[in-house]
């Protein structure tokens, strides 16, 4: 409790639309978590210490912890807004991420809108396993509205998501723009 670690991380990316001239298909990466790792200090790593065998009394010493590296990640996603007619529009998108501390994700995800207001939502998370330990994460179900309301954005969003411990996650979010 007495000790603390200090660090700084970048994020960083880039979105590219029309991709290839092609109408609704977009490319972005980003890299997240770059920077040197963590370095601890404080109260918590000083103790006592005696040399057995030497005619000393207690001397204090500080324990020089390592360093830990951050969580980094590189991802890499590709998007398709199909117009289906008036007043459908379809999404479909795909996210790889490679994680330095865990098997890499891939993520699929579908979107059906309504005159750009009301949406479905579909998506599946799956990750390599190694040494049996997989993603605890698999379908997620969600609908959204987005309604403008005396010049501001408001916009309401719920998912689900299946886990395989303690249940699914259910994720509530409310966006407001000015």
């Amino acid at each position: 409790a007495e000790a603390s670690a200090t660090g700084i991380a970048f994020t960083g990316g880039v979105q590219y639309a029309r991709l290839g001239g092609i109408d609704g298909l977009s490319v972005g990466v980003v890299i997240r978590n770059i920077g040197p790792g963590l370095v601890y200090d404080g109260e918590g790593l000083e103790r006592t210490g005696v040399i057995i065998g030497a005619d000393r009394p207690a001397t204090n010493y500080k324990v020089e912890a390592a360093s830990a590296d951050l969580p980094s990640t590189i991802e890499v996603g590709l998007g398709y807004l199909y117009n289906a007619g008036e007043p459908f529009d379809v999404a479909f998108s795909t996210l790889f991420r490679n994680n330095n501390f865990s098997d890499d994700e891939y993520k699929l995800g579908a979107e059906l809108g309504y005159r750009g207001r009301f949406f479905l939502r579909g998506g599946y998370d799956y990750s390599t396993e190694s040494e049996g330990n997989g993603s605890i994460f698999g379908p997620a179900f969600g609908v959204g509205i987005y309604e403008f309301v005396q010049n501001m954005a408001i916009r309401v969003d719920y998912a689900y998501r299946t886990a395989d411990f303690f249940g699914g996650n259910h994720i509530l979010t409310l966006t407001v723009g000015f």
